[in-house]
């Protein structure tokens, strides 16, 4: 709540003390069914997104990869603990999800500083939730020019609008300590002191983070929607990063919030019960869905470990593409001499290259590749895999040779990636 209203009801509980002859009258504090509701959405999705954040560096430790996007998740983690603490104690001193009528007549100081400390904390969350997902991105599609370019712009003004955030969030009052202490049951104890338009800055805020979620939520779209893959590939790819959306409605929802209590409701109006209200929930339920959403395509790898069966039927859905793309994949004879020794080697086998222009990149690798997420698309393509064996024949020796070498056997996994499939 805005400066003014929180002035506005310690006056009301002023004026309650002064007909009671007392500027302070201790009771028992009144029990809500809807505080209580309130509670457990405060610790509700903190625990689950703790049990996804916990799954998803268990995926890592597994697969032994770790990265800057988890170091920001890391963080993001920590300060939601923290918000969760400071969201309990703000709903319980400043008597949210009690009846008007009924609050105390208690200074609201303390529950003032908790307020306080949680708007010092809910912008931090979400920037470093957006940045964890835009270092992931990157990664994704590092190797085209206009992703890398766009991610990187998304990350400096991502970093700008929270510093900016934060100043504004920090010195909203002069003193800071005018934002707390105007809460203050008789007004003989404010200090002097005023705050900016809370009621501007709030809203100017809560737009601009619906801004950046659209902006984060579009890139995963752009990387993957223009490529040559399965469509059921393609589908559970987007899928999972279009569970940040959510977030984006929780954000909608916390700005009409805002909106309303900032310029729809006559806080004078005795019959208008403002307390009454657990929508102050919004903002831990969105850093935590955040939170959830961001740890939710990192989790690939424990999934294709958990449950190799569904993963295996998912790759081989939809390997057949349309004549038009089997122009660009049609096996051709490959074959490969390499001389030692008097030593002849051939691969006698295909696999599918892709005729691109440009770059072209070839890795051969003795053993599987990890089921890290980043595997998804990688080098301006996806990736697709063909095993060949290798046979090194033994020959009879010749005048002019020497000894050939045993016949022995490898395999090896050949790998071709093109800048929009294979």
């Amino acid at each position: 709540m805005k400066n003014d209203v929180i002035q506005l009801l310690a006056r009301q509980l002023y004026s309650r003390a002064t007909e009671a002859n007392a500027s302070s009258v201790d009771s028992e504090y009144p029990y809500s069914r809807l505080q209580h509701i309130g509670y457990f959405i405060l610790f509700f999705f903190p625990t689950l997104a703790f049990i996804i954040f916990g799954l998803r560096i268990y995926g890592r430790f597994v697969a032994k990869q770790y990265g800057w996007d988890d170091l920001f998740i890391s963080l993001a983690m920590v300060l939601s603990v923290a918000e969760t603490i400071c969201s309990y104690y703000s709903m319980h001193e400043n008597y949210i999800g009690i009846r008007r009528n009924e609050i105390p007549i208690k200074s609201l100081v303390n529950g003032r500083r908790w307020a306080f400390t949680i708007q010092i904390l809910y912008n931090p969350i979400l920037a470093f939730v957006k940045t964890s997902v835009l270092i992931f991105l990157l990664r994704l599609g590092r190797e085209k020019d206009n992703v890398r370019l766009a991610i990187i712009g998304l990350l400096t003004f991502n970093l700008v609008q929270t510093v900016a955030t934060f100043l504004c969030i920090l010195l909203q009052c002069t003193p800071i300590s005018f934002f707390w202490e105007s809460g203050a049951l008789n007004p003989e104890d404010i200090p002097d002191g005023y705050c900016i338009d809370q009621s501007k800055l709030y809203i100017a805020t809560a737009a601009l983070t619906i801004l950046t979620d659209v902006l984060v939520l579009v890139l995963p779209f752009w990387i993957f929607l223009g490529l040559n893959m399965p469509l059921r590939v393609r589908a559970a790819v987007i899928g999972v990063f279009a569970l940040g959306g959510v977030v984006t409605i929780m954000s909608i929802l916390r700005l009409a919030w805002l909106v309303e209590i900032n310029y729809y409701i006559d806080y004078a109006d005795p019959d208008v019960d403002f307390t009454y209200d657990i929508r102050f929930t919004y903002s831990a339920i969105e850093t935590n869905i955040a939170i959830i959403t961001a740890s939710a395509p990192a989790l690939r790898p424990l999934f294709v470990r958990w449950f190799p069966s569904f993963f295996s039927a998912l790759r081989s859905s939809g390997t057949r593409y349309s004549h038009a793309n089997d122009a660009y994949g049609r096996l051709t004879a490959a074959t490969a001499k390499h001389s030692h020794g008097g030593t002849r080697v051939s691969l006698h086998g295909a696999f599918p290259l892709k005729d691109m222009k440009g770059q072209r990149r070839s890795e051969i690798r003795s053993h599987s590749p990890t089921n890290s997420e980043e595997e998804i698309m990688t080098h301006n393509g996806i990736l697709k895999t063909s095993e060949v064996k290798v046979q090194y024949n033994e020959r009879r020796p010749q005048p002019h040779q020497g000894d050939e070498s045993e016949s022995e056997s490898s395999r090896m996994s050949y790998t071709s990636r093109g800048p929009n499939g294979v």
